[in-house]
C-alpha cells in the first residue's frame, strides 16, 4: 500500500477543487502516514492470517495429546547463583542467560543447569557500576551481551562468559527495547518521535543502525511509520518484551496495539509474517491507531474494556506450531497453535499425565525457544516439592522420574526456578 500523498493535478474546475477540499477536510481526522527517504515498507508478500478464538483453547486436554515430551532442568543453587524470578531468558550455544529484575543481576547457566557466572553491580572490576538493568540483548556473532542502565547515560557490554568489556554513551535513538542482528542494532521507539523529529525524519517505531556507526546521525533504516499527531507515547501501554530470537527462523518482533507478527532476517529486512485475527469482542477498533478521536484516550479505553486484547507477545515458531501470549489489561494467556490442523491449545489449561510425570510444566509464560525447537517455560521449585509430597511412598511414580528430577528432589534445595522444555507434537 502506498501511503504517499498524491498531488492533485489538472483541476480545471473550481467546483471540482471545492469538492476535493471538502473531501480532504472530512478525512482530516484520520492519520496520513508519510514515508521519508530512509523509510522502508514492510514486506507483506508472505503474510498468513491466523483466525483464532481464545475460548477454543481453554479445553482441558491431557498433556500427551499435544506434547511429545517435557524435560525438567533444575538450575544449580549455590552461593551467588540464587535468583527470584525470570524476567528475561535468552539461549546461546553454551548457556541459558537469565535476567532477574529483583536482584538486578544477569545469571549464566550451562546446558546442564550448572551455574557459570553472574553480572552484578557489585563487580569491583567495573569502575562505574550500573544502577538498574531494564533488559538485555545478546549477539552471538560478536560474543557480546549489552544492556542500558536505566539511571545513567551508559550502555554496558559484557562477553558471553559474563566478563565486563566496556561502556559506551547511549545513542539518541535508543528506545525502551532493542536487539542485535549481526552488525546491526535494532531499536523500538515506542511511539516517541523526539529524536527522529530533531533530524527531520518521519516518526517510525523501528530504527535500524549499523553498530559500526559513530556519527550522531548515522545511516539508518526506518520501519513502521505512524502519525505522531495522532499517537503519543504516553498514551500507549507497554508489554514486557518485544523482540524474540527464533534462532534459525529469524528474529520476531511484536508491538502493543498491533496484531501483526514481524520477522527480521539476517539482512535486517522486516516482513509481516503473521496476523492474529480475533473475534470483534476481543479487538481494538480498526481505526484505533489512526483516528484523532482516540487522542489521549487509549489507555482509558483499554482499562475500561478489560476483555480487549491489545498485544500479542512471546511469539515463537516450532515447525508446524506457533506459540504466543495474548495480552490485555485483565488478560494474559499463552497458547500453541498448529498451523496444519488449525487447533488451538492453552498452555495454562491441561491435565498432566505420564508425558509430564503427573507434574505441571508451567506454560503461562514462554520465555524462549532453543535450537531444537523446544519451548522454554519454568516452574517454581517450591511448587514441585509440594506436588512431590502427594506422591510420597509411590515407588512406581518415583521410578518414572528422569535423573535430573530425582537428584533435584533428593537435594531438598528449593531456591531457583526449574526450567521446562516442551516438545510440542507437530501433528495434533
Amino acid at each position: 500500500m502506498n501511503f504517499e500523498k498524491k498531488t492533485i493535478r489538472n483541476v480545471f474546475s473550481l467546483t471540482a477543487l471545492a469538492i476535493a477540499i471538502i473531501w480532504l477536510s472530512a478525512c482530516n481526522h484520520k492519520s496520513v502516514i508519510k514515508y521519508g527517504p530512509n523509510t522502508f515498507h514492510v514486506n507483506e508478500n508472505n503474510l498468513k492470517n491466523i483466525d483464532i478464538d481464545p475460548a477454543d483453547g481453554k479445553k482441558t486436554n491431557a498433556t500427551s495429546s499435544f506434547l511429545d515430551s517435557v524435560e525438567y532442568l533444575p538450575l544449580q543453587t549455590v552461593p551467588g547463583s540464587s535468583f527470584a524470578e525470570i524476567s528475561q531468558l535468552e539461549v546461546t550455544a553454551n548457556s541459558y542467560i537469565i535476567w532477574d529484575n529483583i536482584s538486578n543481576s544477569i545469571f549464566f547457566f550451562d546446558k546442564k543447569g550448572k551455574f557459570q557466572s553472574r553480572i552484578s553491580n557489585k563487580d569491583k572490576n567495573v569502575k562505574i557500576p550500573y544502577k538498574k538493568i531494564y533488559h538485555f540483548a545478546v549477539n552471538e556473532t560478536k560474543n557480546e551481551l549489552m544492556f542500558d542502565d536505566q539511571h545513567s547515560f551508559l550502555i554496558y557490554y559484557y562477553n558471553l562468559k559474563g566478563e565486563f568489556l566496556r561502556t559506551v554513551e547511549k545513542p539518541k535513538y535508543l528506545g525502551p527495547a532493542y536487539t542485535t542482528v549481526g552488525r546491526f542494532n535494532i531499536y523500538y521507539q515506542a511511539f516517541n518521535d523526539s529524536w527522529l523529529r530533531s533530524i527531520n525524519q518521519p516518526p517510525c517505531n523501528i530504527v535500524v543502525v549499523d553498530s559500526k556507526a559513530v556519527s550522531s546521525n548515522p545511516d539508518m533504516k526506518l520501519y513502521l511509520p505512524y502519525d505522531s499527531t495522532i499517537v503519543k507515547y504516553y498514551d500507549i501501554f507497554a508489554t514486557d518484551q518485544y523482540f524474540y530470537d527464533n534462532h534459525h527462523n529469524g528474529m520476531n518482533f511484536t508491538a502493543p496495539y498491533d496484531y501483526n507478527i514481524y520477522k527480521i532476517d539476517s539482512l535486517v529486512t522486516i516482513s509481516n509474517s503473521y496476523r492474529i485475527n480475533l473475534p470483534d469482542v476481543y479487538t481494538l477498533p480498526a481505526d484505533f491507531m489512526t483516528n484523532s478521536r482516540y487522542n489521549g484516550k487509549r489507555e482509558k479505553y483499554v482499562t475500561s474494556n478489560g476483555e480487549i486484547i491489545y498485544g500479542v507477545t512471546d511469539f515463537y515458531q516450532s515447525g508446524n506450531n506457533i506459540t504466543f501470549r495474548l495480552y490485555g489489561y485483565n488478560y494474559s494467556q499463552a497458547f500453541v497453535y498448529n498451523l496444519k490442523s488449525k487447533t488451538l491449545q492453552s498452555l495454562a489449561h491441561y491435565l498432566s499425565d505420564k508425558t509430564t510425570h503427573m507434574l505441571p510444566f508451567g506454560g503461562r509464560k514462554i520465555y524462549s525457544i532453543d535450537i531444537n525447537n523446544r519451548l522454554i517455560s519454568s516452574l517454581p521449585a517450591a511448587k514441585l516439592f509440594a506436588l512431590k509430597m502427594k506422591h510420597t511412598g509411590d515407588k512406581k511414580w518415583d521410578a518414572t522420574l528422569p535423573v535430573p528430577l530425582k537428584k533435584f528432589f533428593q537435594s531438598n534445595i528449593q531456591q531457583n526456578p526449574v526450567l521446562t522444555f516442551l516438545s510440542v507434537k507437530q501433528n495434533i
